[in-house]
Parts: structure tokens; sequence; C-alpha cells
């Protein structure tokens, strides 16, 4: 059984044997990820990030001379890595292939201080599987992800030890993931949560977490300045606003609700309600950690903010972090899917069955169940069939996935009603703060899917769902019959391996490649890139709409400050691109023919190209049209 407290087999009783298992999954994990991070690829994200590092390594400052997308700081850690691996994609993959083999050792430590070594381990390879692999593009949400499962960890110190430099650890932590991307802020929002939620469960004058329950803290003595449940309240009610604030301007949809804005929600009320149980509070526990954390996020920041300061473009920094971002969720949104929940919910029911039956041979029956519906899964390929064959059901990943996506707000309100119901009140406070630390940083990292949500940005948060998972059930007393837990570790494990890790097997060779992708795009970018050099007379070409990609690929330079058409709202648009054409002797354009976000290209500058530009060639996804040399 999977019980509610951290079990030792005999197996992994030793430390020695604990390390081996260890090691041995990082080393499996390590291969895994190595084996998978140069194949498959997103061109224009892939565009993006290799331009964007290409201006900054050529002086040019993100914000201010460029459209920068993100924060600014993974630009400058890929435009290092151009400048120390070469201007090629597989640059900006050697160094996600770094930060995700440094990561993997802090899901293993979390997972171990709720279950056993060898369910720790399994939990760590199940993450791995399900992240990454999936989309090995060097996107900055992994970053994100990376930043908030080492601040958790050394959150979780801070409530183990008290020592503030585990806070402030944190803090940087939160203060570097926002460089990566501003959806930092998504963990430096539970971060604070936890602070004050220990602030109220620290009830004993030594300012420790022990092992006693809510309950057994009251009789304890409370010396020093306190302070009652209002401020709890506060902060609680504060960032339910700041969800709500957040998440309005793109409208309201039952996935909006459901999956973006309740599990925040969620973790809130759990707040009031321990914070209510806790009644008062030391006003020390509150500013001192929360301090730290300040001063943690101050210097995670600070490098980027007086590189933007030295340059003068503060102004800039702000209006393309904190203005533009409007724009995406003007034309860039998409809200979550309820369709799929269904699944979701079998799954937890699979669980709790798993969990009820008491009859050996039941449990075995549904196991063996199980495992054919896993097998059947895997022989028949990715597409289900309606009832009676008729029909498409959908796509298989669609359904595994989206069972296992769909699952924050069943986790995160599952925490909630232990908490609610009083069942959290007989925890240890050391659990009931560990398991709320864990909890809050997954809810609110479901955020990560605004303002464009679907099923890829469930892989970014896939460990920390895992991780609240099994927190909660080790904190509810579930206990999951071994065979049924394993049956569906497997089913899900050879499931990511066959689906969602990305296969290909085409190299994909021009000089700024070295990654692996389909036969027919390495042989149609190939293409794409002989022509747009050949035609091209000076080192600048011209590509519309949403087309970074090409920049990256051909070497040509953008003679715009527009990654993405739906940015650019200044007036006079085509005018001003044409005359840039003009300074530049821009000889060759790509017109693309795929349309992301910012739709067709405008009638009048696609008349302008066809007049100006008049031979004019099909190549990948391109129109491209060339003029005679002078």
């Amino acid at each position: 059984m999977v019980s509610g407290t951290k079990v030792n087999g005999q197996l992994f009783a030793s430390r020695p044997a604990r390390a081996i298992l260890f090691v041995l999954v990082w080393a499996a994990s390590a291969w895994f990820i190595s084996d998978r991070i140069y194949r498959g690829w997103g061109p224009p994200d892939e565009g993006l990030l290799g331009q964007t590092a290409e201006r900054f390594l050529g002086g040019e400052v993100p914000h201010r001379d460029f459209d920068e997308l993100y924060t600014g700081g993974l630009t400058a850690l890929h435009g290092a890595a151009f400048a120390v691996l070469g201007t090629k994609m597989s640059s900006l993959r050697t160094v996600l292939l770094g930060a995700v083999v440094l990561w993997i050792p802090f899901v293993w430590l979390i997972a171990r201080r709720f279950v056993s070594p060898l369910v720790a381990a399994a939990l760590t390879i199940l993450a791995v599987a399900w992240s990454l692999p999936a989309y090995p593009a060097p996107m900055p949400s992994w970053y994100n992800l990376f930043f908030a499962t080492v601040g958790l960890w050394a959150i979780l110190r801070f409530l183990d030890t008290s020592q503030y430099r585990w806070a402030f650890v944190a803090g940087v932590c939160a203060g570097l993931s926002m460089l990566a991307k501003i959806s930092g802020l998504f963990f430096l929002a539970p971060l604070l949560l936890i602070v004050v939620m220990r602030a109220y469960l620290v009830a004993t004058s030594d300012a420790r977490l022990d092992g006693a329950s809510i309950d057994d803290a009251r009789s304890a003595g409370n010396d020093g300045k306190s302070f009652g449940p209002s401020i709890g309240f506060a902060a609680a009610f504060a960032f339910v606003v700041a969800v709500y604030i957040l998440l309005a301007p793109r409208g309201w949809s039952e996935g909006s609700w459901l999956f973006l804005f309740a599990p925040p929600a969620m973790i809130c009320a759990s707040l009031g309600v321990i914070v209510f149980d806790s009644r008062t509070a030391k006003w020390r526990d509150l500013w001192r950690p929360t301090l730290a954390v300040g001063l943690g996020v101050l210097v995670g920041v600070g490098p980027l903010v007086a590189y933007f300061a030295a340059t003068g473009a503060i102004s800039n920094l702000i209006q393309g972090v904190f203005v533009l971002p409007q724009l995406r969720v003007n034309f860039a949104s998409r809200a979550p899917l309820v369709t799929p929940f269904r699944y979701a919910v079998l799954l937890m029911g699979i669980v709790i069955a798993g969990a009820r039956i008491r009859q050996r041979w039941l449990a075995a029956i549904l196991a063996i169940l199980l495992a054919a519906a896993g097998v059947w899964i895997l022989i028949h390929g990715v597409r289900l069939e309606g009832p009676g064959g008729v029909g498409g059901g959908g796509q298989v990943y669609e359904r595994m996935v989206g069972s296992l996506s769909k699952m924050m707000p069943l986790v995160v309100g599952s925490f909630a009603w232990l908490v609610a119901t009083g069942r959290a009140r007989g925890l240890p406070r050391a659990q009931l703060a560990a398991t709320f630390a864990v909890v809050s940083v997954a809810a609110f990292s479901a955020l990560l899917a605004f303002p464009f949500s679907n099923d890829l940005y469930f892989h970014y948060i896939a460990p920390l769902l895992a991780l609240a998972g099994v927190a909660v059930m080790v904190a509810s007393g579930i206990a999951v019959d071994r065979r049924i837990a394993g049956v569906l570790a497997v089913v899900y494990l050879a499931f990511a391996l066959k689906h969602v890790a990305v296969r290909t097997t085409a190299l994909l060779a021009i000089d700024r490649g070295g990654i692996r992708v389909s036969p027919q795009d390495s042989v149609e970018v190939e293409e794409f890139v002989r022509l747009m050099r050949t035609h091209a007379r000076s080192e600048y070409m011209y590509a519309t709409p949403d087309a970074p990609e090409a920049y990256f690929l051909t070497g040509l330079r953008n003679p715009t400050r527009t990654m993405y058409e739906f940015f650019d709202a200044a007036p006079h648009r085509t005018e001003r691109i044409l005359a840039a054409l003009d300074t530049h002797q821009v000889t060759v354009v790509a017109i693309n023919n795929w349309w992301i976000f910012s739709g067709r290209p405008d009638s009048l500058m696609k008349a302008a190209l066809e007049t100006r530009y008049p031979h004019a060639t099909r190549a990948w996804h391109f129109t491209v049209r060339w003029s005679d040399p002078q």
C-alpha cells in the first residue's frame, strides 16, 4: 500500500541503497532526456528564441530595439549560448539539457518528503517522461517549471528549519523565473501565501514547526507582539482578487473558471480556514521571511534591471513586460476546454476505487482490466473509435493527456476539502505546512496556461501536479492498492514513451540546425533557406506575418523590430515597412501561409509586395517573392 506516512521498505532501508536508487533514477532520466531533447521542433517558437538571442548578441537591447515577447533574461542566456556553442538551434537545446539534468534531483527530493524511495523513483521518472520530451523547444515556461521546483524545495527547507536563508533562496528562484518569463509571478504568489500560512501555524515561542497538530498547538505559549486573523484573511482575499483581475480581460468561460481561477481560489480559501483555526500569529514570523523572500527576488531580477537601466531602457522594459502583453490577451488567447474533464474524474474514481477495495481478488481484477486497456491503447495507435466504430472518438493523446491535464482542480479541491472539513487539523503542523506549500505552488502554476491554453501547457506543470497529488493522498491517508498504482504508473509511463516523447529521424542539416525534424521539414527547410539566400542581395530580408523562423534559419536580418505583426499597432505601418525595405535594399521576401495569430497579410501590404517582387515560388510554408537584380 501507499500509506499516509513515509515508508522505507527493507530493500532501501539503508542510506547507500537509497543513494544507489537515486543515482540510477537520475542517470536513466538524464539519458532519456538527452536522447529526445534534440528531436522535434516548433518553427515559430524556435525562430523567435533564436532571432531575439542573435539580435541581443549583436548589441540590440530587448524591448527597446526589437519586440521581446518575454522578460529578456532568457534571451541573454541564449545569446551567451550562441557565443559559446555557435549560432544554431542545438545550442539552445544543450543549455536546456543542462538545466533539466540539474532539475531532476529536486523532483526526487520533494517526492521523498512524502513517499518511500521506490515510489519517489517512479514519481520522478513519470515527471520527467511527461514533461520536456513532449515539446523540447527551449521555451521560458520550462525554466518557470525548473525554478518553481527548486524554489519549492527551498521553501520546504525553510519550513523545516526556520532558517531565513532558505526563504531567500526561494525568492531568488522566483526572481530568476521572472527573468525567463513574467509568469514567474505565479510562483512568487504562493511563496507569499506560504509565508502567511506559516506565520499562523507557528504558535510556539521558538518559531518552529514541530510535530504538534493545530489542536495541540493552541495550548502552547505565544509570546511577542501578535496579530489576529484579519491579516491572513486580507492576504487570501487580495490574491483571489488579483487572479480575477488577471483573467477578467480575456472573458470568462467554463474552462477559465474551473481550471485557471478555481485552483488558486481554493488555495486562498484553505488559507482562510487555517487562519481561522490558528487565531493569532507573531509579526516577526510574517515580516522576517517576507523580507528574506523579497530580498531574494531583488537579487534574482537585479542584474537584468541594472542592464536596462544602464542602457536607458527601463521604460521600454516596463512597456514590454506589463503593457504589451495585453495585446497577447487580445490576439493570442485560448481558454481551457472542459470536455476532457470527465476523463480526469474517471481517473480519480479509479484511484479511489483502489483505496476502497478490500478483497484482493477484486483489486487484482481491476488491475488486470487497467493493464489490458493500456496494452490496447499502445497497440492500436493514436485513434480511438466512437461507439460501434462509427465516428472518430478523438485522439488517444487527447484522452490520455486530458485525463491528467484536468486533474488540477480535483487535486487542489481535495486538499481544500481536507482543510474545510477539519480533517487537516489532526495532521502534524509540519506535514500540513509542507502539503499546503506543494499544493499551492501547483495550483498557481496552472496560470501558466494564461492566456493561451492547450494540452502542451499541461506538460509545463505535470511534475508539480504529480507532487501535489501524492502530497494530498498522503495527507488524506488514502492507501491505494499497490497493483493498481503500479499498473497506472506503467500505463502512463509507456504512453509517454510511445506517444508523448517526440521521435523524428531527419537531421536539419543547415548550418543553423543541428536538431532532428521530420524528413519533409528537413528537405523543405533546406530548399527554403537556399532560395532566400540565393535571391538576397543584402544581409536583409522581410517575412510576414508571424514568421520569426524565416530570419533565424536563413541568417538574414529583420529590417523591422517586429516578431509578430499584432504587436505593431503604430500608424502608417505599410509605409514604414516599405521605407525600411528600400533603406536596407531588401530583394527577397517570404509571405507566410501559416497564420498563427495575426491573420492574413494586409491587402495593401500584400499588393505592394507583389508589385515590388514580381517573381514567386512556393517553398516550405512560404511564398517566396523576389525582384530582379539591379
